[in-house]
């Protein structure tokens, strides 16, 4: 049995999709959202800029002697090693999607979690590229941003 770490911290990540999919596709309206465990759809904040934000928070574990991270939470799909985040883009009217793109969570290291848990927590974003792919993983940088404190 895997050997687990007391402590369970939360972290903040924020994905910053550069250019979101356009809002209409063939002529058809489109939604495009960040998918949770039971495949319900969360829209994220759009940006004038046309880029679109999406917030959430999980909760990590180190898991066995080499650290290897475990999240949690409502969004992250995947086992152990392979855990993904999901934002999809589909026709208003549909279930289906259009095109997807998983966020790998695998690029978060130890080091990370320690630096954004710390005193004042801090965010670790990951600015995604637009999606152009039926569906697809590409991997992401994921950098520490600094929130001042209250």
């Amino acid at each position: 049995m895997a050997e687990r770490s007391a402590a369970t911290r939360t972290v903040h990540l924020r994905l910053i999709c550069e250019a979101a999919p356009a809002k209409k596709l063939d002529n058809r309206p489109t939604d495009f959202d960040l998918e949770d465990k039971k495949l319900q759809l969360h829209p994220g904040l759009e940006h004038p800029d046309g880029s679109a934000q999406f917030d959430l928070e999980v909760q990590v574990q180190s898991i066995g002697p080499l650290g290897i991270l475990r999240f949690h939470g409502p969004f992250v799909q995947g086992k152990a090693g392979e855990q993904k985040l999901h934002l999809h883009c589909k026709y208003t009217d549909e279930p289906q999607n259009i095109r997807g793109q998983g966020i790998p969570l695998y690029a978060v290291s130890g080091k990370m979690v320690d630096q954004v848990t710390r005193r004042t927590p801090d965010i670790l974003q990951a600015k995604i590229l637009p999606i152009t792919e039926r569906t697809a993983t590409i991997p992401v940088e994921w950098t520490v941003l600094t929130r001042c404190a209250p």
